[in-house]
């Protein structure tokens, strides 16, 4: 426990043994905070907005040409599917104040906004494009993002390893890239070499079926390679190479 005039300000979580005992300690206040939420909820709980803050300095104040009046807290990058991609920030902008206050540091700008309960909403002004802009934003639960993210990246992952294809939906930014002129179907971006599908799809392939059932969006195929997992023997594609369509069949290894 570390004192000051005999009151508690933090208490030791770590001891840098290799730094002549240099002690690192959480704050009173937020520990207060701790044990109230495990009394009363059983877990804690914090704020999350799904940003990465960092510092305003000098050189991107020069390179964005942004007035020496306005200051705050720099956003590096903003994650999908967040609440503060939700609420339309991005990451270049500048947070000049939320809730009325001002940060400059993004270690306390981070908790700040951990000391706020998941469902709050915040106010936020942002500079952006020459202008200050307001935003309202509604704080997520960092743990229940971090779950569903986990469980889109194992979803992923199990759209790139089936067969050896790696698909997006032909509606998809990454599909549009490759400049194809379809609406529907999975467009096929990478086949694994040495893979099932290598030697019978290519990148740029768009599949509409696959073991004669339609195949429309990312949540058709991720069906079809369920019902499918098992299968050992022949599966028949039906593809759209250019203008042409075909049936193409892959074997699981």
């Amino acid at each position: 426990v570390v004192k000051h005039h005999g009151e508690v300000i933090g208490i030791n979580s770590a001891v840098n043994t290799q730094g002549q005992g240099i002690g690192f300690a959480i704050p009173s206040n937020m520990a207060q905070r701790v044990m109230a939420q495990l009394q009363a909820k059983g877990k804690v709980t914090r704020g999350y907005l799904g940003l990465v803050p960092a510092n305003f300095d000098d050189n991107k104040r020069a390179a964005l040409k942004v007035p020496k009046t306005v200051s705050g807290i720099f956003i590096d990058n903003v994650q999908e599917d967040t609440p503060a991609d939700k609420a339309g920030l991005r990451g270049g902008d500048i947070i000049t104040q939320i809730e009325g206050k001002s940060f400059t540091d993004p270690t306390q700008f981070r908790l700040y906004v951990a000391d706020h309960n998941p469902g709050d909403k915040l106010q936020m002004k942002i500079w952006r494009d020459d202008k200050l802009r307001d935003f309202e934003i509604v704080l997520g639960d960092r743990g229940e993002y971090l779950a569903a993210a986990n469980g889109t990246v194992k979803d992923r992952e199990r759209e790139k390893n089936w067969l050896g294809i790696d698909v997006v939906e032909a509606g998809s930014t990454r599909a549009r890239g490759l400049r194809l002129n379809v609406e529907e179907g999975i467009v096929v971006l990478r086949v694994e070499a040495e893979s099932p599908a290598d030697g019978v799809l290519q990148r740029g392939d768009v599949v509409l079926e696959v073991d004669r059932k339609k195949v429309e969006t990312l949540v058709d195929w991720n069906k079809l390679q369920e019902q499918l997992s098992d299968r050992t023997e022949p599966i028949l594609f039906r593809i759209q190479r250019g203008a042409n369509k075909t049936f193409v069949t892959i074997t699981p290894k």
